[in-house]
């Protein structure tokens, strides 16, 4: 191994060497920080998405009609793609653990019997069997996170009731899906609004790929939506929940959100990445001797300057390495001791927390070289 190599002076300087990669690696807890918050943000927008084929109508008491809600529904069955107008109420709720240890909670769709399911479910084409009167299905990873089982009974006074003012319900089955939702039938119940499901009958079934049957559906939604804009334009006293402005909304809130976190996880990665090249500056400082020699027996500043850049960032390439290898085990074994078992795993791969790492890690290394750029145009040997 040549002397003026890079991996000379880290072969023989193993200790320092290994403790500044540790100090380098550090700055990956920027990374850990950005992927901790993505599962409550990411389970509330799939939330929406689940929602996609059917919209809300709500009603303003202050109107003074008592047959809005029937005179409102006969108007919405003669719209084109309405599949059908049950009635329902959006008031209901449940609480969900997140992993951040505190407690959220997703809109339960209350229905009034199990027919008014099933034409629902001819949209939502769900695999579950039909809930009777009070009883509730949802989506298998809201049950793994309630920690009940089919056939328990949901506590209408338990922690993770919300107006559940009718007494107990029963868990009648679960259907699969990536996102916290819940329907419930209770005859007994208020039904103050109305659900308006989207027509999925008018696809065309000679779609030659995925990609056209999804492009199809999305514009088919789309329609469905600016429908409903349309209808409650023109009618006073309602308000029509759509789920691409409620998507727009979420997404608006969790960008400032990201925002005050990002800046919270920016500022820590940046007390890690000063003292990154506080640790660096320190090792280097005590080599000046050495770089002096070098250049006093005929290395130019420039042949200097590429060792030390190239031992930087061999000293970063293997901080990074170790730094992933410490993320991946630490998001393994928080999900699979704890995050997946309320169903809200920690991503692997989070583009928040990526961009956050890489900008840590530049606030490391560029200063450093830069830093010792200024250093090693100051050196004179005989000073030594």
């Amino acid at each position: 191994m040549k002397p003026f190599s890079a991996f000379y002076y880290l072969n023989q300087n193993k200790r320092r060497a290994f403790a500044v990669i540790c100090v380098f690696a550090a700055v990956f807890l920027a990374y850990l920080g950005a992927v901790y918050i993505s599962p409550s943000m990411d389970i509330s927008l799939r939330e929406v998405e689940a929602q996609a084929d059917y919209c809300m109508v709500e009603f303003d008491d202050s109107i003074g009609n008592p047959n809005i809600i029937q005179d409102i529904q006969q108007s919405l069955e003669e719209i084109d793609g309405i599949s059908s107008v049950i009635s329902c109420s959006p008031y209901r709720a449940i609480n969900y653990r997140t992993n951040m240890g505190m407690r959220m909670s997703t809109r339960i769709m209350t229905l009034s019997s199990s027919e008014d399911f099933e034409q629902l479910n001819q949209t939502l084409n769900l695999s579950v069997t039909t809930p009777q009167d009070k009883e509730i299905v949802l989506s298998d990873i809201l049950l793994q996170n309630l920690g009940y089982q089919v056939g328990d009974m949901l506590p209408a006074d338990g922690e993770e009731a919300v107006n559940f003012y009718s007494g107990d319900i029963r868990i009648a089955g679960t259907f699969e899906s990536d996102a916290f939702v819940a329907y419930v039938v209770d005859s007994s119940y208020n039904m103050s609004g109305l659900l308006v499901t989207r027509d999925i009958n008018g696809l065309t079934s000679d779609a030659n790929s995925d990609t056209t049957m999804r492009e199809q559906t999305q514009q088919d939604r789309l329609s469905f939506y600016d429908a409903m804009r349309d209808f409650e334009a023109n009618n006073e006293g309602i308000n029509i929940s759509i789920p691409d402005e409620n998507l727009d909304a979420y997404n608006d809130m969790f960008s400032s959100f990201r925002m005050v976190y990002g800046l919270i996880d920016f500022i820590i990665a940046s007390v890690l990445s000063l003292t990154a090249v506080a640790t660096v500056s320190g090792m280097y400082e005590k080599r000046n001797y050495e770089f002096s020699v070098y250049r006093a027996i005929g290395f130019s500043r420039k042949d200097v300057l590429g060792k030390i850049a190239s031992e930087i960032f061999l000293l970063d390439a293997a901080a990074i390495v170790l730094g992933s290898l410490l993320v991946f085990i630490s998001i393994f074994l928080l999900n699979h001791f704890a995050f997946t078992k309320i169903g809200m795993p920690i991503p692997y791969v989070q583009p928040f927390g990526v961009a956050i790492t890489i900008a840590a890690n530049a606030m490391v290394v560029i200063p450093s070289l830069l830093y010792r750029v200024i250093r090693v145009n100051k050196l004179d040997i005989c000073e030594y």
